[in-house]
């Protein structure tokens, strides 16, 4: 099995901590994590700078701007598109359907406290 190195786009701790844990069990490495708008802004400046760094990003779909909710995933798709990044990109969120996410342009979507959460989430990074 190939050990993804994997940056997850999350401001909930808990989402956070299923995810991870989700992804570690099956092999895989979270690298990196960024917990807002600022912080997903710096990760896709330093994926573009190491494009190696991160094989693949798990992003919310309604990450946090400061106190309020506010950038969606597809910003962060379209600056991703902007700096030329090559990062398997999968949608997570528990407010759109994961067809939302395919639709937008993500490689992969996972809706996020559905009971076929694990195994979905299992396989798109299986997929790579």
């Amino acid at each position: 099995m190939y050990e993804a190195k994997i940056g997850i786009i999350e401001d909930n701790k808990e989402d956070y901590d299923v995810a991870k844990s989700v992804l570690q069990r099956e092999g895989h490495a979270v690298v990196r994590r960024a917990k807002n708008d600022d912080e997903a802004r710096q990760l896709l400046e330093d994926i573009a700078l190491d494009p190696g760094m991160i094989d693949v990003l798990l992003v919310d779909g309604n990450l946090k701007r400061g106190e309020d909710t506010g950038r969606s995933a597809k910003e962060v798709l379209d600056r991703a598109s902007d700096l030329g990044l090559n990062t398997f990109l999968i949608f997570h969120s528990m407010a759109h359907p994961s067809q939302y996410g395919i639709e937008s342009g993500f490689d992969d979507a996972v809706i996020k406290g559905r009971m076929h959460y694990f195994s979905s989430l299992r396989s798109a990074v299986e997929d790579l």
